[in-house]
């Protein structure tokens, strides 16, 4: 009986990790700073569960790998009922440049670029160009990539969005990468489980987007 005990008490704790998901709170919502200080968040929040599956509309742009080749665009067209308060593109690039972010336009305006967390500098998947620097003579200049594929993503406000068709373009200037699994993520409006901070005075009467 001592012997199958350690075992039965893995197995507890295995499953116990299974139930308790990850909280708001989890992630350093309740986190002290000065600028919080005068904020009043919902206390639901900080504990309540993330957005189910159908709170979140997902529509898949572009599955299939595509190179984007110098001075080059992408267009992902889809289509919107209704004008979103937030929306998440996100899918893996490959052969990113380190200094510089592909631009994102949606429907002809900017929103931003494409965004990645960068791995340690200790992986060999950084290469180096080198070139003759065009405006020092004897000199040298340098542009390091990433070879690899890594995830990313770029927030767009939903006033860029509208009802019927709407476009992403994602372009590049000077890099050549690839990117696959194009997704966007759409957030319709917060719930009563969200923290809004409601700062309207002319039309503070009206609901909420």
């Amino acid at each position: 009986m001592s012997r199958k005990a350690p075992l039965l008490v893995v197995i507890l704790v295995a499953m116990s990790c299974e139930i308790c998901a990850e909280t708001a709170s989890d992630r350093g919502f309740n986190q002290e700073n000065d600028f919080a200080r005068v904020l009043r968040a919902n206390p639901a929040t900080a504990s309540a569960a993330d957005r189910s599956a159908d709170q979140i509309t997902t529509i898949p742009l572009q599955p299939r790998s595509f190179e984007l080749t110098r001075n080059a665009a992408k267009a992902l067209e889809f289509e919107l009922t209704t004008q979103p308060l937030l929306a998440r593109l996100s899918g893996s690039i490959w052969h990113l440049g380190t200094t510089k972010s592909p631009p994102v336009k949606v429907n002809g305006m900017p929103a931003g670029g494409l965004m990645v967390s960068w791995p340690t500098l200790a992986q060999r998947n950084y290469i180096t160009f080198t070139f003759d620097d065009p405006k020092t003579s004897g000199a040298a200049e340098h542009a390091v990539d990433y070879q690899g594929w890594l995830a990313t993503s770029c927030m767009i406000d939903g006033a860029l969005l509208h009802p019927g068709k709407n476009k992403i373009e994602v372009s590049v200037g000077t890099d050549q990468v690839m990117l696959r699994d194009m997704d966007l993520e759409i957030l319709s409006a917060p719930d009563k489980l969200d923290t809004v901070h409601d700062f309207r005075t002319a039309v503070w009467h009206q609901d909420h987007p």
